[in-house]
């Protein structure tokens, strides 16, 4: 065989391959509504997984398994992004405390016929016990595992807006969960207009607590705009900032 002959087999093999990627897509495509109607999450990692590992023991060279593995990972992640667009997605809105998401989050459920949960809120009555104690009692790992187990079954609701907690973000695995199975949206507000809030609620507030937050804000802004598939800022009126989310959203979910 010639490199010509090489080459027209390419060209055939490649031909194939885009015509089964279709049929694939078309597959997913059916999956979606499915689990649209049944509102089942929308990424199964565990199910991936099992794709990628059957299929490496069908390679019959053993040099080939680390760019099968490779090749698979790929068509399974365009899959689930061509999933994503053909599904209704949760809404997860990230942000600081005092950054207005659960008020924001409430009238854009409403105005979007979705149910509304605030994260901490869903996990104080899951728990019996308020955010500061299960922090005091529990510890900061066991409140991130109460985020992520109430998430994960949150996701097997009809579509919904979720307003999460401050530091929800600084988990890896729970920031995976919210962009596989949904849509995360930065509500922003200006650190100084949060503090002009809490100062009215907690006064006064000392110099250590001011310096916190800003700190808190300067660490923890560049992860939410990492996290999030949208930004929006809450300066002005609610109906503004509802309005806004609701402009950047995909069609599917208007």
């Amino acid at each position: 065989m010639d490199i010509k002959e090489a080459r027209k087999q390419i060209d055939g093999i490649d031909a194939q391959l885009v015509e089964l990627f279709e049929q694939r897509l078309s597959i997913i495509k059916f999956i979606g509504k499915f689990k649209d109607e049944h509102h089942l999450p929308l990424i199964d990692e565990d199910r991936d997984q099992e794709i990628i590992s059957s299929l490496k023991t069908n390679s019959e060279d053993p040099r080939m398994l680390t760019y099968i593995e490779s090749y698979m990972k790929d068509v399974i992640s365009i899959s689930n992004e061509f999933l994503k667009e053909h599904m209704h997605k949760h809404i997860f809105l990230i942000g600081m405390p005092g950054a207005g998401k659960t008020t924001v989050g409430k009238v854009l459920a409403k105005e979007l016929g979705r149910d509304f949960y605030d994260l901490d809120q869903t996990i104080q009555d899951k728990v019996g016990k308020s955010v500061q104690n299960i922090f005091i009692y529990d510890g900061k790992d066991a409140f991130s595992e109460y985020e992520y187990e109430t998430i994960k079954e949150l996701i097997y609701n009809k579509p919904s807006v979720i307003a999460t907690g401050g530091g929800t973000v600084t988990s890896e695995k729970i920031v995976n969960l919210m962009r596989n199975n949904g849509l995360v949206v930065f509500v922003n507000r200006d650190v100084n207009h949060i503090l002009d809030d809490l100062d009215l609620e907690i006064r006064p507030l000392v110099k250590e607590s001011i310096e916190y937050i800003f700190n808190v804000y300067e660490e923890r802004y560049p992860l939410y705009e990492q996290v999030a598939h949208i930004k929006i800022g809450n300066e002005g009126s609610i109906t503004d900032a509802v309005q806004e989310i609701i402009e950047a959203l995909p069609n599917t979910e208007k």
